[in-house]
């Protein structure tokens, strides 16, 4: 009996064309992941300018620095109210009432004798809280402002009352004599108008009329000197003059008109 011959089965090999289709099926699925990478960080938000350091405008905040005023610069600004050298009368302003002024000199204290027992010429006006003085240099004249602050209304009308008091009591205070001419005077919230002289030097007596005024918290000195030969029927006795023209009613009706612009300007500042 003869028995059947079996024959061996193969394994199938790949054929060469689908060893291809592998290859070119994998490049293409390695193209396709390349691309979305890069396409991932073509389109990725660009940092932020201030993570590279470089800002590509100034903010709001570093502008504001830029501009604001640093400490220490030197550069000191007067409190609102307070008396700065501008409440006092530019020159120009004299000319309207016939004085022809050079530039003001600053004076560090009133030109007003020192009354009765006084230490000094704060005591004599009640210890101002600040002051500014100008002297105009006038041709035939001298003529000054002073102005005085004080903590309110009721302090500057009690230091003027005071003023004109002494100024009665103290007839003959050691720089020469002085006189309340006129205790009520009419300007401001209240004034008064003085006279007094320098007691006299080398023969020559220097008369000072002047007017007191008060506008809130604050009082304004205005002063006007001329000097007067002694003996000579000229100076400030009877029937003589005590101005440049010799006319004691010139001199008063001048010191009135400063004091009337004085007190206008003084008005005019802001008060604290």
């Amino acid at each position: 009996m003869t028995g059947s011959r079996t024959t061996p089965t193969r394994a199938r090999t790949p054929s060469r064309s689908s060893g291809s289709l592998y290859l070119l099926l994998a490049a293409v699925l390695l193209i396709g992941a390349l691309g979305v990478v890069y396409l991932s960080y073509a389109h990725r938000d660009p940092a932020p300018a201030a993570a590279s350091g470089t800002p590509t405008s100034p903010s709001a905040s570093s502008a504001a620095a830029t501009t604001a005023p640093t400490a220490g610069s030197g550069i000191e600004q007067a409190p609102p109210g307070a008396l700065t050298f501008e409440v006092l009368l530019p020159p120009e302003e004299l000319t309207g009432i016939g004085l022809e002024s050079g530039v003001p000199v600053a004076e560090d204290s009133p030109q007003f004798p020192v009354l009765c027992d006084a230490a000094d010429w704060a005591q004599t006006w009640s210890a101002p809280t600040g002051d500014v003085g100008h002297r105009y240099p006038v041709a035939g004249a001298g003529v000054t402002e002073h102005a005085l602050g004080y903590a309110d209304a009721t302090t500057a009308e009690a230091a003027l009352a005071r003023l004109v008091a002494d100024a009665g009591s103290c007839s003959s205070p050691a720089s020469g004599s002085i006189q309340v001419t006129d205790p009520a005077a009419g300007l401001g919230d209240g004034a008064a108008a003085f006279r007094f002289d320098d007691g006299g030097r080398d023969g020559v007596l220097a008369v000072t009329r002047a007017v007191v005024a008060r506008s809130g918290d604050r009082l304004v000195l205005v002063t006007y000197t001329t000097q007067q030969s002694i003996g000579t029927g000229n100076g400030p006795g009877d029937g003589g003059g005590d101005d440049s023209a010799g006319d004691g009613a010139g001199a008063e009706s001048t010191t009135r008109a400063i004091a009337e612009l004085a007190l206008a300007r003084l008005a005019g500042q802001p008060q604290d």
